[in-house]
């Protein structure tokens, strides 16, 4: 689910409070999706957008990342338009955020919502 522009912090605790987490693209399937969400469901100043990975870490269970792109080395994990993932040191910066959301409830709408073929538990879902 697309939250919008959020510093890495919030992006983080808004998908954990919407019982999802923040994208963690662990292969290259899962993150040419995102790069695909980015490159057409954004408008065109969307360049970058958060994935849940802070210094070679998945963001949701502290885990080492399994997979990474060529020009991330380190830092806060972000999504460029183009696929490649960069690291920065600051998570104060506003990018697109996507949320990862366990298929658990087909009641709530889906639009603009990836589900992902991996399941992961969740603490919270009461939004819809």
């Amino acid at each position: 689910r697309n939250i919008g522009r959020q510093n890495f912090s919030d992006a983080v605790e808004t998908c954990k409070n919407s019982g999802g987490r923040l994208f963690e693209p662990r292969s290259e399937t899962l993150s040419s999706l995102l790069q695909t969400f980015l490159s057409i469901g954004s408008s065109c100043s969307e360049k970058f957008a958060w994935i849940g990975i802070e210094d070679n870490k998945y963001a949701s269970d502290n885990k080492p990342i399994e997979f990474r792109k060529q020009f991330y080395i380190g830092g806060f994990a972000v999504l460029y338009l183009t696929g490649d993932w960069y690291g920065t040191s600051k998570d104060t910066y506003s990018f697109l955020a996507v949320c990862e959301l366990p298929l658990t409830n087909t009641e709530c709408a889906t639009v603009g919502t990836i589900f992902v073929e991996d399941s992961f538990t969740v603490s919270n879902n009461n939004t819809c």
